[in-house]
């Protein structure tokens, strides 16, 4: 959330998915090449589909400029169950202590 509030405007891309995606795409030199900021806002793969979207959703509210939404998620993401804990942390505006 830190790298969504804190990035100079405009953002043109933002890359969202598990740590394949932290790990393999660089925002900085991607940013380069496309001549547009990109951000890198890739999560574990603990919080799942919903924890991406989640991330994805924040990023339009914040910078309604972004052009370009790229999800990159391992295959064995298909196999896991809706992370719970995954949707709660990064919806915005939730206080994970308050959820058993």
């Amino acid at each position: 959330m830190h790298k969504i509030e804190s990035a100079r405007e405009p953002v043109e891309t933002i890359i969202v998915g598990d740590s394949s995606a932290g790990n393999a795409i660089d925002a900085t030199l991607f940013s380069e090449l496309s001549g547009g900021q990109t951000l890198n806002l890739a999560l574990s793969r603990l919080h799942g589909f919903e924890g991406s979207l989640n991330m994805a959703k924040q990023a339009r509210k914040l910078h309604p400029e972004i052009k370009n939404i790229v999800f990159v998620q391992s295959l064995d993401m298909w196999a896991l169950t809706f992370s719970r804990e995954g949707f709660f942390k990064t919806e915005k505006g939730i206080d994970t202590e308050e959820i058993d």
